[in-house]
């Protein structure tokens, strides 16, 4: 949990950054598994210095919440999926960082704009950004390869097992009314368009 303090600390260094009003911040999802699509110029060097860990040239960062026995398994299998269900499991964020349009990286993936005001997208970056275990440091290394040459996993906060998946956790970072294990169920809770500025 964010301490007052170090939340008021998270949101002026949010407010200083450029373009919060430019590119939307997304909901991503392969119809299991959902992550957020962040613009680069959301998110502080100060509050997520892993970013060092990517090419300068990264606009975009897709960030997902899961297993760290699952997600990271290049090719899991029932005693990766049995460990990842039962409750006590660790936890991963995967942090992949592309210079390119979504659509151009990953073709067909459905990706959604978040309605969010100034005030609440600020508010999930930091929630978002605050899922990094840190343990006291202020960077940490990748526990290890992403899933594309382009992303690392990196140690998380929380619990996964089998109900409370990266959807729950999706859930949780967006503060939906109803927290669902399931893709489809935030997909549901989300407005289908942003209503248009006035």
């Amino acid at each position: 949990m964010i301490r007052p303090l170090a939340a008021l600390l998270c949101l002026l260094l949010l407010s200083s950054q450029p373009g919060s009003a430019g590119e939307p911040i997304q909901l991503v999802s392969n119809g299991w598994h959902t992550g957020f699509l962040i613009p680069r110029t959301d998110i502080p060097p100060a509050l997520l210095p892993e970013m060092a860990d990517f090419d300068a040239s990264a606009q975009w960062f897709e960030i997902g919440w899961g297993s760290a026995v699952y997600y990271p398994a290049r090719h899991p299998g029932w005693k990766e999926t049995l460990q990842a269900a039962l409750p006590g499991g660790g936890a991963v964020l995967h942090i992949a960082a592309f210079d390119r349009p979504l659509d151009e990286v990953f073709p067909g993936v459905k990706h959604r704009a978040l309605c969010l005001t100034a005030d609440q997208r600020k508010a999930l970056v930091i929630r978002i950004l605050g899922a990094v275990e840190r343990n006291g440091k202020g960077r940490v290394a990748s526990s290890g390869p992403g899933l594309y040459p382009f992303s690392a996993f990196y140690p998380a906060k929380g619990s996964f097992h089998l109900l409370h998946t990266c959807n729950s956790w999706s859930s949780q970072m967006l503060q939906l009314p109803v927290t669902s294990p399931i893709a489809w169920g935030v997909e549901k809770q989300l407005p289908e368009s942003c209503p248009a500025a006035p």
